[in-house]
């Protein structure tokens, strides 16, 4: 016992003899003056509330997942429908020009009618009016489907243009297909495409196709057959021919300033009017038009639908005489109900211009001829087209008539040969629509 309790004595007196070096005293005590930190749990608190959140609102993500966003201002009624039902199919594929614009195809739907295309236009560096776009949808073989109409929307600063274009429907067996587009920036053209894969499981397609088998007897001796319906969910379509009257062969649809042949129909769904979307109006042979009017879809319990004429380009031979002389003038004209003022004619051997002015946006006049000296001038061309309102309400729009040159002389003789006006109609065909 004695022995034990020397050597704990001798221990600790060694211990007393071992001096702590200064670095370990400053670090202990380092330690102990540190605060104790807490986990960071707001990073997991915010992922717990994302969850929930989404949880919570899952419906509506997937609800605008599926639809083509930015276009509402711009959509009509039944567009907007289908995109709530997510019919549209989402693309979200964008090429840049050489200029910077940017173009970005959104998004698309497909039907038996047509296929719509939702475009936005970016970086607008140039002018507006010089970068109005073309646009077509290529597929197999090089096919082309056009578009047979479109419009756009600008933002409030001119920097974006939201568009909608119609192009014809892909054939069955497309799959790939290509937006090409071109547009004129600072006078040169660029050009682009966009490449995209058709989901045909998005693809909708007709939900009424059937022959009308009608026929509208005009009293001046001329027809329209309606031969077609085609109802999808995005549109409706009327397809059929116009026959003029004998005789009545339009000479102005050689002149694109002049009016030509305009159709106008109206479609009436169990008494209820449904907005017209335009049309197209293609001339096999003389006097022979096949037409495509374009309307709003028919609403699904439609049971009789009526198709009215309400306007169409009426072309009369006239053969009216006129005796001029060079200079001022101010001749008043009845022209079938149409009120025309000559008010100048100048003379050249190169040519020989006549400026009249009408109550309409249309120069009426088709078909006509200067006389002097022997020499019969025809016409050959018009200029002009300006426009003066007033009130708002009353138009008068001055021509320049462009004839072949003529001799001088004292008397001239103006042969107005046809003309052409709009003429209203009040006439319609009824058709059942099949169960």
């Amino acid at each position: 016992m004695q022995e034990i309790e020397a050597m704990l004595r001798d221990e600790s007196r060694e211990l007393d003899r071992i001096t702590v070096p200064e670095e370990l005293e400053d670090r202990l005590r380092a330690a102990l003056n540190r605060k104790k930190k807490r986990r960071p749990y707001i990073p997991a608190a915010a992922v717990a509330l994302f969850l929930l959140f989404f949880a919570y609102n899952f419906s509506a993500v997937a609800y605008y997942a599926r639809q083509i966003l930015g276009f509402d201002q711009i959509m009509t009624g039944t567009l907007k429908d289908l995109n709530e039902l997510g019919r549209g199919q989402i693309i979200d594929r964008s090429c840049t020009l050489d200029s910077g614009i940017r173009f970005t195809l959104d998004g698309i739907m497909v039907d038996g009618n047509r296929l719509i295309a939702f475009i936005t236009q970016e970086n607008m560096l140039a002018d507006p009016c010089e970068t109005v776009p073309h646009f077509e949808i290529r597929g197999l073989l090089g096919k082309r489907y056009g578009s047979s109409s479109g419009y756009g929307e600008f933002n409030d600063d001119r920097s974006v243009v939201k568009y909608i274009f119609n192009f014809e429907p892909p054939g069955p067996l497309e799959r790939n297909l290509t937006l090409g587009l071109s547009c004129l920036v600072d006078g040169l053209f660029e050009e682009s495409e966009i490449g995209f894969t058709l989901d045909r499981r998005k693809a909708m397609g007709f939900s009424l196709r059937e022959n009308i088998s009608r026929t509208m007897d005009l009293d001046d001796g001329g027809r329209i057959d309606f031969n077609t319906i085609a109802v999808s969910p995005s549109m409706t379509t009327i397809e059929g021919v116009l026959l003029l009257p004998a005789g009545a062969i339009p000479h102005g649809d050689s002149f694109p300033q002049l009016m030509g042949t305009y159709l106008e129909l109206r479609l009436f769904a169990d008494g209820r009017e449904i907005p017209s979307e335009g049309g197209r109006l293609g001339s096999r042979s003389p006097g022979k038009y096949t037409f495509k009017m374009s309307f709003d879809t028919l609403p699904p319990d439609t049971s009789v639908i009526e198709i009215a004429l309400t306007a169409l380009t009426d072309h009369k031979k006239v053969g009216r005489r006129v005796e001029l002389a060079s200079g001022d003038l101010d001749i008043p004209l009845e022209l079938e109900g149409n009120a025309v003022t000559l008010r100048k004619v100048e003379v050249g051997t190169d040519r020989t211009v006549l400026t009249l002015s009408t109550g309409s946006k249309n120069p009426l006049i088709e078909e006509a001829y200067i006389s002097a000296g022997g020499v019969r001038a025809p016409l050959v061309g018009i200029e002009g087209g300006i426009v003066e309102e007033t009130g708002g309400e009353q138009v008068t729009v001055e021509w320049m008539f462009i004839f072949e040159g003529l001799p001088p002389s004292d008397v001239y003789t103006l042969e107005i040969a046809t003309i052409s006006y709009l003429r209203d109609y009040d006439q319609s065909v009824t058709v059942p629509v099949a169960e």
